[in-house]
């Protein structure tokens, strides 16, 4: 035992939590486990193998060794044991005193610490609140609260070493005792208690150092610490798979809460067999995402890792009952084989760090009871293939006109910089990113720009400037009540003007926010929250007047409780529909929409949707989907809906050129219903240009194309389940050249704008960035050239106006321009020189 590094310690911690669900699934007596469990130990800390990969399985053999020669000799010997242990083996009454003395302690430096990881480490391991209970009670997301106990406990590592006790084995007990010992962590304490039973002082030190290095090695992990152990499965899981490691929760199997066997006395069953059934395998796949739909096999990514995480039921804030990581084969795929769970499973996938790629995977995949297990996880990956460079600089209306700002941070979708002592960045970027690249600094308003058509292997120059921010910091207060007028404490309060700020009302209700900018003739959101209420959104105006500024603003909220809204869906021939996906909002690509899952049932419920016209959406893959206008009540009565979703057809064509050629990757899109109550399903078209849509509505259908370089066309169509043939047209692109009026030079940094032609009868160019027609489009170009993008649609024919601006020189615009009907296919449709003169 003396021998026993703190790595081999770590790993018997880890597994303790798995090996004793084992032990009580074979002796099925919670008291026997714990004896059982003693033995176990003492065999494992004086000759576990060194190989860390053979560990789990050493441990399971020598578990059922013991079981078995104990079930032999009998409940006397068992109960003689335990008699006869010595008093020695306790600690003696001076150790207790000073382990107390360092508990109090550890308990003052915890009580110093700053809001909120204070309140956070307390409630999480002495309150014996688990991470969704506490998310429930402040209205903060299982994920945030996972961040923030991370950071606390990371704070409550460096406050414990400044005070000197890192190194001290009386510290190390003292945490121990102190941070695991609350309920919410009673395997490890548990350990530690039956431990203190032992003979020989020695196995209780080792003990003690078994559950410091658990503890320990929590408070420098990145994840929660919950209460899992890892075991690696090899000899069960079939050859051409991926090892299979599963995490189980360390809850007893006589549980009340259990609905279906739990996870421990699943993978205990499975291991105790000879030949498990590992037929329940899911799928997926990593692709470069601008292959999503199609062409897979082409643009793979091979031999990255994917952590997979299975839970019961239908949501994911609980405790995932298995997880693995596997690798991407040579064809991107990848699949995890685990034992059927004979239920409703919730899959979540998450990419491990990929340098130099930007990823994005649908967090939530259902694997619903009698469909089989998911075979659609798609990660989407992106390379920041390209790089974009320029400064940050402070605008005209600062009081150092165009001085370099230092320390801005500038993100462009998953990648982000910060500014040096110049303002000067320098930024790999996915070539096929969207959106603007944004810039933050204290002192400023946020600002951004878009970057225009970024090529792989290439440099853009794109400068940033930003506006400082407005005026003096101003401070909103008020209290939040219920519709009766008490009082409501710890509801959120959440303001967003030139930052977020977030604050929870006291115990009389109240609330202050500080630090509010309000820009002029604007109003500012502020939101009030909690998880017994439905929420509550209020504007206030005249904040950028001084005098409100300088008393303050008073904002005070009433919360009512909403209405419970509840429901089920069915299909065209009146079935309960499971997993079927149900929204409600003013929209359905809006990320903070409420949403849930039917369950088994076909059953779904909302609880406090306050009171105002919204609407309600359901999606299920492989049918049409269903939105509807909701009234929500305003006397708080509850809403019973029944849904039913249309029967679906396929919808099968060929997307061909105006010379009948087909045309690959075209995203063709069928939409059913009105405006604010459409649904929308997709396909993407096949080397021959075929397409299939498989859960669209018959009847009346709007169709669309989208590709690059193709105009959008929309149409008519009534489906009653015939071929459809689409013609696109190909776009044109146009492209000009700045230099001086008098010189000739060419002039290298300049913005281009396009504006609406004055002649009503002129067509418009079409598809275009919305940034070409209000800030224009910056360029930084030693020859003078610019050019519109593949991703700019500008159709044959159009007119338009172009501006040129350029520092030192006159506006310029030209115009109405005509766009040729001859855009080449390869080169620019037309090409202009603007020639600038100096003012």
């Amino acid at each position: 035992m003396a021998s026993s590094s703190t790595f081999d310690l770590r790993s018997l911690a880890l597994h303790h939590s798995r090996l004793r669900a084992f032990v009580v699934a074979l002796v099925r007596d919670e008291e026997a486990a714990d004896d059982a469990m003693q033995e176990v130990w003492i065999r494992a800390l004086s000759s576990a193998p060194k190989e860390p990969r053979a560990l789990g399985a050493w441990l399971r053999a020598v578990a059922r060794n013991v079981v078995l020669n104990r079930q032999r000799s009998g409940s006397r010997r068992r109960f003689r044991e335990r008699q006869v242990a010595r008093a020695e083996a306790l600690p003696s009454s001076a150790d207790l005193a000073e382990r107390s003395e360092v508990q109090r302690r550890v308990l003052e430096i915890l009580e110093s610490l700053a809001e909120p990881h204070r309140t956070l480490l307390r409630d999480h391991y002495f309150g014996g609140l688990s991470i969704p209970e506490i998310a429930a009670r402040s209205g903060a997301s299982v994920h945030t609260l996972k961040d923030r106990l991370q950071r606390a406990r990371a704070v409550m590592r460096r406050a414990l070493e400044r005070a000197g006790y890192a190194d001290r084995d009386t510290f190390r007990w003292a945490v121990v005792g102190t941070l695991v010992g609350a309920p919410s962590r009673r395997p490890i304490s548990s350990l530690i208690a039956c431990s203190f039973a032992m003979k020989k002082i020695l196995v209780v030190a080792a003990f003690l150092l078994l559950g410091t290095a658990w503890i320990l090695a929590s408070m420098a992990r990145v994840p929660d610490p919950q209460p899992y152990e890892s075991v690696l499965i090899t000899e069960t899981a079939p050859a051409e798979l991926q090892p299979l490691v599963i995490e189980s929760p360390a809850e007893p199997l006589t549980s009340a809460r259990r609905v279906a066997p739990g996870a421990a006395a699943l993978h205990a069953e499975a291991m105790a067999t000879t030949a498990p059934d590992f037929d329940w395998v899911v799928r997926g796949r990593v692709v470069f995402s601008e292959n999503a739909g199609g062409e897979l096999l082409a643009r793979t990514l091979p031999r990255v890792q994917v952590r997979l995480s299975a839970y019961h039921g239908y949501d994911l804030s609980g405790t995932a009952f298995a997880t693995t990581v596997v690798t991407s084969s040579e064809d991107g795929a990848i699949q995890w084989a685990l034992p059927n769970p004979g239920r409703t499973v919730s899959i979540r996938a998450e990419l491990l760090d990929v340098p130099g790629h930007d990823a994005w995977i649908r967090e939530h995949h259902l694997a619903v009871l009698g469909e089989g297990p998911v075979e659609s996880i798609f990660v989407l990956v992106n390379p920041r293939d390209a790089l974009v460079e320029g400064t940050v600089r402070a605008s005209a209306a600062a009081s150092v006109p165009g001085a370099a700002i230092v320390g801005a941070r500038v993100v462009y979708n998953g990648a982000e910089t910060m500014s040096d002592e110049l303002g000067a960045y320098r930024l790999a970027v996915p070539s096929r990113g969207y959106g603007g690249l944004i810039a933050t600094a204290e002192g400023y308003r946020r600002g951004g720009v878009t970057p225009g058509e970024l090529s792989a292997g290439a440099i853009s120059q794109v400068d940033i400037v930003l506006d400082p921010e407005p005026g003096p910091e101003g401070m909103v207060f008020g209290y939040v009540r219920d519709a009766g007028g008490s009082v409501v404490s710890g509801a959120r309060v959440r303001c967003w003007s030139s930052r977020e700020e977030v604050v929870l009302t006291d115990t009389t209700g109240y609330y202050e926010l500080h630090g509010i900018r309000a820009y002029p003739g604007s109003a500012v959101s502020i939101e009030a929250s909690h998880h017994a209420f439905a929420p509550h959104e209020a504007l206030v105006k005249g904040l950028d007047d001084p005098a409100p500024r300088d008393e303050g603003t008073q904002l005070d909220f009433e919360l009512v409780s909403g209405s419970r809204v509840e429901g089920a869906v069915t299909d065209a021939f009146g079935n309960r529909i499971r997993g079927a996906e149900v929204w409600i909002g003013p929209s359905a690509d809006l990320v903070a929409n409420p949403r849930v899952f039917t369950d088994d049932d076909g059953q779904f419920s909302f609880e406090h949707i306050p009171p105002h016209p919204t609407l309600i959406g359901v999606d299920k893959h492989g049918l049409p989907g269903h939105v509807q206008a909701l009234q929500v009540p305003q006397d708080g009565e509850a809403v019973r809906l029944s849904i039913t979703l249309r029967r679906a057809m396929p919808l099968r064509g060929r997307v061909v050129d105006e010379a009948g050629a087909p045309v690959p990757r075209v995203m063709v899109l069928a939409r059913t219903g009105a405006a604010h109550e459409s649904v929308e399903v997709t396909a993407m078209t096949d080397v021959d240009g075929r397409f299939e849509i498989a859960g669209a509505a018959e009847g009346e259908l709007e169709v669309e194309t989208r590709a690059d370089g193709w105009m959008r066309e929309v149409r008519s169509h009534r489906h009653m389940g015939d071929d459809l043939e689409l013609v696109v047209e190909r776009s044109s692109r146009i492209s000009g050249r700045v230099v001086d009026a008098v010189t000739g030079d060419p002039i290298e940094a300049f913005t281009v704008r396009f504006a609406r032609s004055d002649d009503e009868s002129h067509a418009w160019l079409g598809w275009i960035d919305i940034s070409w027609i209000h800030g224009g489009r910056t360029f930084s170009s030693v020859d003078g050239t610019w050019s519109t993008g593949e991703k700019d649609l500008i159709r044959r024919g159009a007119w338009t106006y172009v501006e040129v601006e350029a520092e030192g020189y006159e506006v310029l615009r030209l115009g109405p321009l005509q766009v040729p009907v001859d855009g080449s296919e390869e080169g620019p449709g037309a090409e202009w020189i603007h020639e600038l003169v100096r003012p």
